[in-house]
């Protein structure tokens, strides 16, 4: 079996997906705060502190880079954008100031898993473009042979008709849509 399909069986098991979030948990565990938060500075303060978590129990990060406040505060700050739109830090900051939307926790919870997402994104990209680059030609369509063996029930008919080639064509392509499939499936199932 190709080392990319395994690949995408494991980023597939319910058991991968559990697993990547239990060392979130932990990070929302050791981060929670209540109450209300009222100053920039301390919500930055929080939501930096989350991303060092989530890193932590990830990544295994044992200290946090000197002096990386800024870099965790822009992590976290993407995220929100990401998941709130262009100006997720300010609605977040207004979740935590009014307690609305579980307040501070809410935006804590929505930081680490957000975070953990692209984390994991990243990972499984880079997995697999480094394997799919370091592929003989010949061991590339073997590679993509077994993956329609394996996951070609998932594409619709028109895509894997005649041999398939309009998946071939573009493979690396085909594998980020994947990887992107994977993950929207691993979201909704989510908490």
């Amino acid at each position: 079996m190709s080392e990319i399909v395994d690949i995408l069986k494991e980023l597939s098991s319910p058991s991968y997906n559990e697993k990547k979030y239990i060392g979130v948990d932990r990070a929302i565990n050791e981060a929670a705060v209540g109450g209300l938060v009222d100053s920039f500075e301390e919500f930055g303060e929080i939501l930096a502190g989350v991303i060092v978590l989530v890193q932590k129990y990830l990544l295994k990060a044992r200290n946090p880079v000197e002096g990386g406040r800024e870099f965790y505060l822009d992590a976290a700050f993407r995220v929100l954008t990401r998941k709130l739109g262009p100006n997720g830090e300010k609605a977040a900051m207004e979740i935590s100031r009014t307690g609305k939307n579980d307040g501070i926790y809410g935006v804590i919870k929505l930081v680490a898993y957000g975070y953990a997402e692209m984390l994991f994104e990243n990972e499984s990209k880079s997995r697999v473009g480094i394997i799919w680059e370091q592929l003989s030609n010949d061991d590339k369509f073997a590679t993509m042979d077994e993956y329609l063996q394996e996951f070609g029930h998932l594409w619709p008919d028109e895509l894997t008709e005649n041999g398939a080639a309009r998946l071939k064509v573009n493979f690396p392509k085909t594998l980020q849509l994947h990887l992107e499939n994977i993950r929207k499936l691993s979201k909704s199932l989510d908490r």
